[in-house]
């Protein structure tokens, strides 16, 4: 594991390194910064999402998930100063294709499962279910929409 002034990187295996700028953080001390706002932008990477998403869906319901994740990320966008950043079917296309992962009873650590599941570290992961162009589309940032090249649920 190293530290940078972004967060830490750890080494999961042999070949799997994620940088989290949550890192340091327990998973509950990790989602009440989220919630509460104190995370610093450079602490949130693609990474730090996929976790959120994890423990959501993990200690909750999907719709609770669901609610919990998109609220939180338009408050804390909006808190950041870049509300506009806010995209809804990305949103919840990375929240359901990190569902679809989920095993219930399966591995009790966001490390030991995204060592299963490096794809999602792929920031471009939803271009396999999505045309750029739809993805990149207003009313896809604005509401959800399908994909349209093939289902989330096949992401498993």
């Amino acid at each position: 594991m190293s530290s940078t002034a972004e967060g830490v990187t750890q080494t999961l295996n042999d070949e799997l390194q994620v940088q989290l700028g949550s890192a340091e953080l327990t998973d509950r001390d990790f989602v009440a910064a989220f919630e509460d706002c104190t995370l610093r932008p450079e602490h949130f990477h693609h990474a730090d999402h996929v976790r959120l998403a994890w423990l959501y869906l993990t200690w909750h319901d999907y719709e609770a998930a669901e609610e919990r994740f998109r609220q939180g990320l338009i408050k804390l966008a909006a808190h950041f100063g870049v509300p506009e950043k806010f995209h809804l079917t990305m949103t919840l296309g990375w929240l359901r294709a990190v569902q679809v992962r989920i095993v219930p009873d399966g591995e009790s650590s966001f490390a030991a499962w995204i060592v299963g599941h490096p794809e999602l570290l792929d920031r471009e992961l939803l271009l396999n279910y999505y045309s750029k162009d739809r993805l990149t589309s207003p009313e896809a940032r604005a509401g959800w929409l399908e994909p349209d090249r093939k289902a989330l649920s096949q992401a498993a």
